[in-house]
């Protein structure tokens, strides 16, 4: 039972701990500082042209385009969870390309399970393809999710 009341802005949460103690019993204990979702959250801007990846907080009163520092044109903004390959790496560089091209950003793909009655059940994240064969497959299997 908690005896004190905090009020936090509208955006931020609470950490819970959970473990066991050396008796094996469970111990629960609140974070005392207050993180907000906009600081924990990281994304990646990521330049297409140099191959570049930067990892920035979000800023909602930010403009979604950021220049890139090596050649001045608008990175992309990719979530957290995006992987960037090596910029040696051109075929894997190539695949990104594409997907982005065709409207997937990294966001969470799900594979469809069953539709019944026009309710379509989705199911598991999908793994994002690591060449352009897998790549064209997988845009033409989850093109009902793809970012217009």
């Amino acid at each position: 039972m908690l005896n004190e009341i905090q009020v936090l802005p509208p955006d931020s949460y609470r950490v819970c701990l959970i473990w066991m103690d050396w008796r094996n019993k469970v111990v629960l204990s609140w974070s005392n500082r207050c993180v907000t979702t906009q600081e924990n959250m990281g994304h990646k801007k990521v330049c297409l042209e140099c191959k570049m990846t930067l990892n920035r907080p979000f800023d909602n009163d930010s403009e979604l385009t950021y220049p890139c520092p090596g050649c001045e044109k608008p990175m992309i903004l990719l979530p957290h969870t995006f992987r960037p390959p090596k910029k040696s790496d051109d075929k894997k560089w190539e695949t990104i390309r594409f997907l982005i091209e065709n409207g997937f950003y990294y966001q969470h793909i799900y594979e469809i399970t069953e539709t019944k009655n026009g309710v379509t059940s989705y199911q598991n994240h999908v793994a994002y393809p690591d060449n352009i064969r897998d790549a064209k497959e997988f845009v033409e299997k989850y093109k009902s999710q793809a970012r217009k």
